[in-house]
C-alpha cells in the first residue's frame, strides 16, 4: 500500500512540475513577444551570405527597402512592390543531375559550354586528350 502511494506521490508531483513549467513558458512568451514585433515595421525576407552578412527586405508603411547588414546597416535600394516575385525553392543541382554528369563522364562524354555559353561536346580518347566533335 505504501508502494501505491508513493508512485501516486512522485506522479502528482511530476503533473505538478509540468503546470508550472507551462505557465513560466506562457508568462515568459506574452513577455518577449512584444521584442520582435513592431506595428509599422515588419521584415518580409532575410538572406544569410555569410557569417555577419545578410540581406533583408523590410516592409515600412507601404514601401519595400533591400538593406545589407554587415559591421555596419546600409540601404541597398527601395524596391516596388511589383519586383516582388517569390523565388522558386527547387533547386537546379538535385542528385540525379550530378549522377547523370557523372555516368556521362565515365563513359566518356561530357557536356561543358564554353565562355559565350554556347554547349560543347567533348569526347575523351584513351591517350587522354579531348577532341572536339561539335560545336553550337
Amino acid at each position: 500500500m505504501r508502494e501505491y502511494i508513493k508512485v501516486l506521490l512522485m506522479l502528482l508531483g511530476f503533473i505538478a512540475i509540468l503546470y508550472a513549467a507551462s505557465l513560466t513558458t506562457k508568462f515568459i512568451g506574452k513577455k518577449y513577444a512584444k521584442l520582435g514585433h513592431s506595428e509599422f515595421i515588419q521584415i518580409i525576407d532575410h538572406l544569410m551570405l555569410g557569417k555577419e552578412k545578410d540581406m533583408y527586405i523590410v516592409q515600412i508603411g507601404k514601401r519595400f527597402f533591400l538593406i545589407g547588414v554587415s559591421n555596419n546597416i546600409e540601404v541597398l535600394a527601395e524596391i516596388e512592390h511589383d519586383d516582388l516575385i517569390a523565388v522558386d525553392a527547387k533547386q537546379e543541382n538535385e542528385f540525379s543531375d550530378f549522377f547523370g554528369k557523372y555516368i556521362k563522364k565515365q563513359q566518356g562524354v561530357a557536356e561543358d559550354t564554353n565562355k559565350f555559353g554556347k554547349s560543347m561536346t567533348h569526347f575523351k580518347k584513351d591517350s587522354g586528350e579531348e577532341k572536339d566533335v561539335k560545336k553550337a
